[in-house]
């Protein structure tokens, strides 16, 4: 029965009941008046008459009064009772002829039902067209929070779902995706039980299935960390969507959304347009006949400037470089590499370790999985290391303390040093160890930076101390891109640290007042990259780049493109930004530049790349770390005469530069360039 229908009766009802209670007050009236006659009361007739007659009763004036009240209860009364008619007659009109379009339009929302279609996100594809993200269907089980009271249900469906009773029941408990949501209990269901449910829903009651794009890998876990994972929307997400003003897309609960990485960073591009199917049910909501449909439109693609070749090359060697720390007796528990082309900034590779499978997040990540992703023992793996690892630049450094020695006139390419081993610029009392013990001898700007001799850039230390201009390094440091974020088109990067004398007295802000000055061993310490140096592998990478661009420091970039649906033409397509130029003198860069070519070809690395015909430059660094083994640094650039591809390692723990990092970037450049490394063992190798 309609909602007007049964208004329309209950109008007519009341009519009839208030129109039976007047009728019974004037029956009750008249009676009333005849019973009130007084007793005794005498008939006189008319002797004029020829019959008997009967004159008027005697009325009071107690009984007129009693008359009076009760005339004027019934017109009350008759009052009421057409206001209320009027009334009950012009919402029976309202309802019929104003607010019937309204009537129409919910009875016909209760005999339709309007399931949303999700669409497919948009493809990620390397710089030539492969794909490194994509999608496929899955067959998702789903069930409404009710199920919760029926256990039964529950059993059936563990038991032809091959899921242990407590599962089912804790992924229906999940109100991950909203309490009124319904959940997800099992993915990637085999066709033969999907069947089963389906041809038994007397057994599964407020059981679904749906067919869903989820996101599929075919290179695995390939590139994790750059390209991120999806996720179901939460409440958390759903509240920041709304509170951003330029926020472009609707969500709502059951979404899936990027959660990190390029999923995260290009949400807006890869996330579809929904559809919608609209169908008629019947009274008890069976599906009767088909109504309307309109397509999701798919999200778009984007096209990176990753190499899949290359970067699959640069996840092998990095896990070689663990492997040969952990060899020699290093504990060696992660690392990072970071592959750029210095004309343009792009990405060509990006790997982390350790890493983890983005399948996992698929339908939304489990507890014990989550669990065992963000332990202690884990090292944590969900961290991009590139962007997000924060390390003593150690001597990577050195070009760039070099470089502020030359611009400041602390020193002349001619400027001469002497290393004994042992250095006491500052007193006996404050002694300091250049790395080789024994010492290097008389040395230069130029040999200070191939030899990295501690020694040479102590004493830049101290006479920046000594200066007008004690924070020159720190002010050079900055200047090419070092403690601050380089803007790469992906979240979670951090800025790293420069530290000077305001910093240190802020940081140290509960200690004594003499331990929160800034001394003479504090210069000495980050000349070298050490103390409260931070840098990220991508923070070197982008400096080096800048080497070689004239001081040119360019925005690192992943996005290539924004490809159209259909014909794959470009919609947006990106070009390389310079951020910034750095103050440097050509023949002060030129010398630096040199000294990193000599590096590689007068030092012990020699044996690991004097047979490439592509030339490479770099710098080793030896990072030490409070409470853990050295860090393993290399950064390098090749062809040296005009690089196209500049590459940063570190290996946690991974002993000297020269020992790990170093022969891992010669075999990922012998890669690049088909020059493969010689069959020569790896040798302990403590230079800094």
């Amino acid at each position: 029965m309609s909602s007007l229908l049964q208004t329309v009766l209950v109008i007519v009802g009341l009519v009839v009941a208030l129109v039976i209670l007047a009728a019974g007050l004037i029956v009750y009236a008249k009676k009333s008046q005849a019973h009130k006659k007084a007793p005794g009361t005498k008939y006189k007739t008319d002797p004029n008459s020829t019959g008997p007659q009967i004159n008027a009763q005697k009325i009071t004036e107690e009984e007129g009064s009693r008359m009076v009240a009760m005339r004027t209860r019934l017109v009350a009364l008759g009052a009421v009772v057409s206001g209320i008619i009027s009334v009950l007659f012009f919402k029976t009109w309202s309802m019929q002829l104003v607010q019937s379009s309204e009537y129409v339009s919910l009875a016909e929302d209760n005999r339709t039902r309007v399931i949303p279609t999700k669409a497919p996100r948009g493809h990620i594809l390397d710089r030539n067209g492969q794909v490194i993200v994509g999608n496929r269907a899955s067959m998702v089980v789903m069930a409404q929070k009710d199920v919760l009271k029926d256990e039964l249900i529950i059993k059936r469906l563990a038991n032809v779902l091959g899921m242990p009773y407590a599962a089912v029941r804790r992924n229906i408990r999940d109100e991950s995706q909203g309490a009124a949501a319904p959940r997800m209990v099992a993915m990637d269901v085999p066709m033969q039980t999907v069947s089963y449910i389906a041809e038994h829903p007397s057994q599964f009651p407020h059981i679904t299935i749906e067919s869903r794009s989820v996101r599929a890998y075919p290179h695995a876990s390939m590139a994790a960390h750059l390209l991120g994972y999806t996720g179901p929307i939460s409440q958390e997400d759903l509240e920041r969507n709304k509170q951003n003003p330029d926020a472009s897309i609707t969500y709502q609960m059951g979404d899936v959304i990027g959660k990190t990485g390029l999923e995260a960073q290009y949400e807006s591009v890869l996330q579809g347009i929904p559809g919608s199917q609209t169908l008629q049910v019947d009274a008890h909501g069976r599906v009767t006949k088909f109504l309307e449909e309109v397509a999701p439109i798919p999200g778009s693609d984007i096209q990176l400037s990753i190499d899949i070749d290359i970067q699959k090359a640069t996840e092998k060697y990095l896990l070689e470089a663990i492997k040969i720390a952990k060899d020699i007796g290093r504990n060696a528990t992660g690392g990072a590499c970071v592959v750029l082309d210095p004309k343009d900034g792009s990405v060509i590779a990006m790997a982390s370790y350790p890493t983890f499978d983005p399948t996992a997040f698929i339908g939304g990540i489990g507890a014990e999985t989550w669990e065992d992703l963000t332990s202690d023992e884990s090292h944590n793996p969900l961290t991009n290391r590139v962007i997000a690892g924060l390390y003593p630049a150690a001597s990577t450094i050195k070009a760039f303390s070099a470089i502020s020695a030359l611009e400041y006139g602390i020193a002349t390419p001619e400027t001469g040093y002497n290393c004994a081993g042992k250095w006491k610029g500052f007193g006996e009392a404050w002694f300091k160890w250049c790395w080789l013990h024994s010492g290097h001898g008389g040395q230069n700007i130029r040999t200070g930076i191939i030899n990295s001799c501690d020694s040479v850039f102590y004493s830049i230390a101290k006479d920046f101390w000594n200066s007008n201009e004690p924070e020159g390094l720190q002010h050079t440091f900055r200047d090419w891109g070092l403690g601050s974020k380089t803007g790469i088109d992906l979240p979670g990067e951090q800025a790293g640290r420069i530290p000077d004398a305001e910093w240190k007295a802020e940081y140290f802000k509960n200690y004594p007042p003499e331990d929160r000055q800034w001394r003479a061993g504090d210069t000495t310490n980050i000349v070298i990259g050490q103390g409260d140096v931070l840098v990220t592998p991508l923070q070197m990478a982008h400096a080096f780049c800048a080497l070689n661009n004239n001081g040119k420091l360019i925005k690192p970039r992943l996005l290539s493109k924004v490809l159209a649906q259909g014909d794959n033409k470009p919609l947006i397509e990106t070009s390389p930004e310079v951020t910034h130029q750095a103050t440097v003198e050509p023949q002060f860069l030129e010398l630096v530049l040199e000294a990193q070519r000599g590096v590689i070809s007068n030092t012990t690395l020699s044996r690991y790349y004097e047979n490439m015909e592509h030339k490479v430059a770099g710098k080793t660094g030896t990072a030490e770390v409070a409470s853990k083994g050295d860090y393993a640094w290399f950064v390098g650039y090749a062809p040296y005469e005009s690089p196209d591809y500049c590459i940063a390692m570190i290996v946690e723990q991974g002993g000297g530069g020269g020992t790990s990092a170093a022969p891992a970037v010669r075999k990922i450049f012998g890669h690049i360039y088909d020059e493969p490394m010689p069959e020569i063992s790896i040798k302990v190798d403590n230079t800094r």
